[in-house]
C-alpha cells in the first residue's frame, strides 16, 4: 500500500473508513472489514438513554488503526452486546438523535482526522484512541480505558504482518 508521512514522521494511509453508524454489528462489520484490509477506521456514535432524572446523552469517537488496539479491546463492542442487538433485530422503536450531540462528535471526529494527515502540534495519537462524550455536561474526554491499556497489545487481530492484502482487487 502506497502511504506517506508526515512531518512529525507519521503514517498516511491512501484510505480511511469513516462512519456513523447505529449499531454494534456495523461497527463490528466495518472494523473487521478495515483491520483486514489495513485501513484505518474512525467512528461516531451517541444515544440517548432514559433515566430517572431525565434523559442521558452519551456519545463515543473512535479511532481504529491497524496494529493497535481494537474496540473490542475497550470493552465497547463486546459480544453481549451483539447478542442482545440480534435478539431484537428488526424491532420498531425510536431512538432519538439529537442535532447537536452528532455535531459535537462529527466536529471532535474530523478536528481527529485532520490532527492525523496534517499535525499541527506534537500531540499526534500513536494508536487508537476513544473519546468520551456527556451531551448532559457539554464536555468531550479522552476516555479513561486508553490510559488504562497504555502498553496492552490487541489480542482480537492479529499482527500487522497477518493481515490481508492492503488493496483490495475485483
Amino acid at each position: 500500500m502506497k502511504s506517506s508521512t508526515t512531518p512529525g514522521g507519521g503514517f498516511v494511509p491512501r484510505s480511511w473508513v469513516r462512519s456513523c453508524v447505529d449499531r454494534y454489528t456495523e461497527r463490528d462489520q466495518l472494523e473487521r472489514l478495515c483491520r483486514r484490509f489495513f485501513i484505518p477506521y474512525l467512528d461516531i456514535g451517541m444515544d440517548v438513554y432514559e433515566a430517572e432524572s431525565g434523559y442521558v446523552l452519551h456519545g463515543q469517537v473512535f479511532l481504529s488503526l491497524p496494529g493497535s488496539l481494537c474496540m473490542r479491546c475497550f470493552n465497547f463492542l463486546r459480544p453481549e452486546l451483539l447478542e442482545k442487538e440480534a435478539q431484537h433485530y428488526g424491532e420498531a422503536g425510536g431512538r432519538p438523535q439529537v442535532i447537536w450531540p452528532n455535531g459535537a462528535l462529527a466536529s471532535t471526529a474530523v478536528g481527529l482526522f485532520a490532527q492525523l494527515i496534517l499535525p499541527w502540534h506534537q500531540e499526534v495519537p500513536a494508536g487508537s484512541v476513544m473519546y468520551d462524550y456527556d451531551g448532559n455536561r457539554h464536555t468531550m474526554v479522552i476516555s479513561p480505558r486508553v490510559a488504562v491499556l497504555a502498553g496492552v497489545p490487541c489480542s482480537h487481530f492479529g499482527a500487522l504482518h497477518d493481515t490481508g492484502a492492503a488493496l483490495w482487487t475485483p
